[in-house]
């Protein structure tokens, strides 16, 4: 069974490319797009009311001085 989420989905490409859909199964990525593949059709949709950044990112950061 797929998650799927609407929103505003931020990409880790390198022009940080922003996309309305993200399925997800078994922990991971199987669709990224502006349009919901039609295999998904029928899962539910989990509405974004913020924005969804799918990554891993290390939070501990120390600045330089």
């Amino acid at each position: 069974m797929a998650n799927i989420y609407h929103g505003d989905i931020i990409s880790c490409d390198e022009k940080n490319s922003l996309y309305r859909y993200l399925a997800e199964e078994d922990s991971k990525i199987v669709s990224l797009g502006d349009t919901l593949p039609e295999k998904y059709a029928k899962a539910g949709v989990n509405e974004i009311s913020d924005a969804l950044l799918p990554a891993f990112v290390d939070t501990h950061v120390h600045f330089a001085r």
